[in-house]
């Protein structure tokens, strides 16, 4: 049986994961709060705390990410909810995603169609029918990530 080497990162129970790893006593089931990624994988999933749980999702499966009111939407296969600011969220995600204004991260290859407007400002469809607005703030560095 081939070795796989192991990283463990966590903020707490490290001690208590590399023992049960050592004694085999590692159970596999979906409803866990530790998991093992592999670093290829870390900018291709992200792992969120939710306001009911924490779920590990696909970032290829995000289109958008939406602030209000202090709770954030997650939209995409599914819908999810949490109290993580977008600031926390960014560095998370892959480089498909840009934050376009102060409450709104988009997945750039869910771009469908992009309308220029007034006053240095975009309006944006994504695949599943969702619009939003490049604002001026977002504009130059919308405009770098896209090659415009």
């Amino acid at each position: 049986m081939k070795k796989i080497k192991v990283k463990i990162v966590s903020d707490e129970n490290i001690d208590l994961i590399k023992k049960a790893i050592y004694n085999q006593k590692i159970i596999f089931d979906d409803d866990t709060n530790t998991f093992f990624i592999e670093e290829e994988t870390q900018k291709q999933i992200i792992n969120i705390k939710l306001i009911s749980g924490n779920a590990l999702i696909r970032c290829d499966l995000i289109n958008s990410i939406e602030s209000f009111d202090h709770e954030i939407n997650i939209y995409g296969d599914e819908k999810y909810k949490t109290r993580t600011p977008l600031k926390d969220i960014l560095p998370l995600l892959s480089n498909d995603f840009i934050q376009i204004n102060q409450s709104v991260i988009i997945n750039i290859k869910k771009i469908k169609k992009v309308l220029s407007s007034l006053n240095q400002t975009y309006t944006i469809f994504l695949e599943d029918n969702s619009k939003y607005t490049v604002t001026r703030s977002f504009f130059k560095s919308f405009n770098e990530k896209m090659g415009i």
